[in-house]
């Protein structure tokens, strides 16, 4: 990032995950969006940002802030939350039906 922007550059994550592209930006002083498609990792992704910028997030549509939103989700705003209780779901078959095989041969 440093290599191919400027400080007061933008820059943009289409695929997000923990954070970290979001995260470098801030300490580089550019200003930067992204997109996550896990409920939570965006939880991860604003305690991060939240911990570097001394400011709780806000919702940009509705005003609200982060723990706000955390909580009318049902999702602890707490640090530390199990993501894998959260954000995990087995995947048993492909999209065109077929089982998924571990490394062992096991669906």
């Amino acid at each position: 990032m440093k290599a191919f922007t400027d400080p007061g550059d933008v820059v943009f994550d289409p695929f997000l995950g923990s954070g970290t592209t979001m995260a470098a930006a801030h300490v580089l002083d550019r200003a930067s969006y992204g997109c996550e498609i896990s409920p939570a990792y965006c939880d991860v992704i604003l305690r991060r940002i939240e911990h570097l910028a001394e400011t709780e997030p806000v919702l940009a549509e509705t005003g609200e802030k982060f723990r706000e939103v955390a909580a009318g989700r049902g999702v602890s705003a707490v640090e530390g939350a199990d993501l894998r209780q959260r954000d995990s779901k087995s995947i048993r078959r492909k999209p065109n039906g077929m089982p998924c095989y571990g490394a062992k041969g096991k669906p």
